[in-house]
C-alpha cells in the first residue's frame, strides 16, 4: 500500500455499528425493566389491591427507569463523541474523555508491532480494533472498533521504521 496523505491525519471515530450496537443493547433492558414494571403494575390493578403506595412506586419505578435511559444514553453518544485517533507518520494520538479529556500521543517509532482484532460482527461490519504493541511503555495501544481496520493496519505498518 502506497502512503497517501489523505489516509492519515484525520480523526478516526469508533465506527456507528458499535454505537447502535450498544444503543439497542441499553434499548433492551430498558425495554424488559419497564416491561417487568408495567406487568406488575397491571397484576397489582387487577387483583384488586388498593394499596395507592404500591401504585405510585411502581410508577416512579417507571419513570426513574426511563429518565437512567436517557442519561446513559447521553452519555454513550457523548462518549463516542468525545473519543477519537489519530494516525500520523510519526505518532498515534488518542483522545478520550467527557468532562475532562485525555489525550495520549504515541511515538510510532517505537512501535514494534501493528495487529487487527475483529469479532465476528465486526468483521461482518467492516470494524474492528488495532493493537500496536510498544516495548518502551510496555502495554498495548488500542484504537476501538474502528471502520476499515486493515486499511489503517496497513498505513501504520508503512509509518514503522
Amino acid at each position: 500500500m502506497e502512503y497517501n496523505s489523505r489516509s492519515h491525519g484525520e480523526p478516526l471515530r469508533e465506527s456507528i455499528f458499535v454505537l447502535t450496537e450498544r444503543v439497542l443493547l441499553l434499548q433492551l433492558i430498558v425495554g424488559l425493566a419497564s416491561i417487568l414494571i408495567n406487568l406488575a403494575l397491571v397484576l397489582l390493578i387487577s387483583t384488586g389491591a388498593s394499596s395507592s403506595f404500591l401504585i405510585i412506586a411502581l410508577s416512579l419505578g417507571n419513570i426513574i427507569v426511563q429518565t437512567l435511559d436517557a442519561l446513559v444514553l447521553i452519555y454513550l453518544v457523548l462518549q463516542w463523541v468525545n473519543t477519537s485517533y489519530v494516525i500520523k507518520p510519526d505518532e498515534i494520538i488518542v483522545r478520550r474523555g467527557i468532562t475532562h479529556i485525555r489525550t495520549s500521543v504515541y511515538k510510532t517509532e517505537r512501535i514494534e508491532s501493528v495487529a487487527v482484532e475483529q469479532s465476528l460482527l465486526g468483521k461482518l461490519l467492516n470494524y474492528g480494533t488495532l493493537k500496536f504493541h510498544d516495548p518502551y511503555v510496555k502495554e498495548d495501544i488500542y484504537v476501538a472498533n474502528i471502520t476499515n481496520p486493515h486499511k489503517y493496519a496497513d498505513i501504520a505498518k508503512i509509518f514503522k521504521p
